[in-house]
């Protein structure tokens, strides 16, 4: 089952010779990570804080890479992506007290892992979600699984290059620049500034303003959501999951029940986005399965041809939830501002 960890997790162990000759106990088969939550003390220095952030990312997405290599948990993928992804929000988020060339470079690291991970995991979902979506008994079931084979060989292939290239030069020296680069602002927290006056201040004053501006631009970018075209909604989509890692950050500076609602109804919102992007991405994904079906391609295009169909039905009827959990996240109080249940 998927653990929490505190502290990064090196590759599983070989397995371990017992005395007298007994076979060899196995190693644990190493499991997905999530997350550990974050703790932030209100009076925490923002580069403390900003240190605390970097280093919670940097065991989150790390940890998770044994059971990429040596396990085949989609979970495993799926965290590892978040937890880079969460990274890069933080840089973005404490940009403003960080060296700009700093942050370039961390961001291209960044964006190097995430790329030999993203073939495995649009296949996982698409397997999982817009395969595993469809009932049995909606027909068609030989053309689905022809297809189901073909994209369970692609993902295969991209898990195999995406291993290669986890256990390879690029990505060690990528992580070791991200962790030289973590720790070095681990002690530096809240003794000399980065750059900016913010370094020593708060986090407590930083982190409204950091709330407002990410939720600013999420409303804008949101305005006249019933209209808005799936390139748009995309756009909205990846504000959403910034605004939800901006929070989960600054969750514990805040304990009271209007930031859980609120995060409450911008899950809601992230759910519904990613259901529509996953529907978006899969045309590309039956297209280039079409090419490569080889003898079972008209199986295949039947059964891309279905799954477009089955999907467009299914996406009619969640337009108008979608529209709701809009309004409903849009209404929610900004919490970061006084309140009256502060208290509670």
């Amino acid at each position: 089952m998927p653990v929490t960890v505190s502290q990064p997790i090196s590759p599983a162990p070989p397995a371990a010779s017992p005395p007298g000759g007994a076979a060899p106990v196995p190693a644990p088969i190493p499991v997905p990570v999530y997350a550990e939550p974050l703790r932030l003390a209100p009076s925490l220095a923002v580069g403390e804080a900003m240190a605390s952030i970097f280093l919670n990312c940097l065991v989150h997405f790390s940890a998770n890479a044994p059971a990429v290599l040596a396990g085949d948990h989609p979970e495993a993928v799926h965290q590892m992506r978040v937890g880079l992804r969460r990274f890069r929000s933080a840089l973005a988020i404490f940009k403003p007290v960080l060296v700009a060339e700093e942050v370039a470079a961390l961001q291209e690291a960044l964006e190097r892992i995430l790329d030999v991970l993203a073939p495995v995991r649009d296949r996982d979902v698409f397997l999982a979600d817009i395969l595993g979506a469809v009932a049995p008994e909606a027909g068609h079931e030989g053309e689905r699984r022809a297809l189901a084979a073909v994209i369970a060989r692609q993902r295969a292939r991209a898990l195999r290059a995406a291993r290669t290239a986890i256990a390879g030069r690029p990505y060690g020296d990528a992580l070791a620049r991200l962790t030289a680069w973590t720790c070095e602002h681990d002690r530096a927290a809240g003794l000399e500034p980065l750059t900016g006056l913010w370094h020593r201040r708060r986090i407590d004053e930083f982190a409204p303003r950091a709330l407002g501006r990410r939720h600013r631009r999420l409303l804008k970018i949101g305005r006249g959501f019933a209209s808005l075209s799936v390139p748009q909604r995309h756009r909205v989509r990846i504000a959403v999951k910034k605004m939800r890692y901006l929070t989960e950050f600054f969750a514990a500076l805040f304990p009271h029940p209007r930031r859980r609602r609120f995060l409450k109804a911008l899950r809601c919102l992230q759910q519904d986005l990613g259901h529509l992007n996953d529907i978006a991405l899969a045309e590309p994904l039956v297209a280039a399965a079409i090419a490569q079906a080889g003898s079972r391609r008209p199986a295949v295009a039947a059964a891309g041809s279905f799954l477009a169909g089955w999907h467009a039905c299914a996406l009619a009827s969640l337009e108008s939830a979608m529209v709701a959990d809009w309004e409903r996240f849009a209404a929610a109080p900004a919490f970061w501002r006084p309140g009256k249940d502060d208290k509670d």
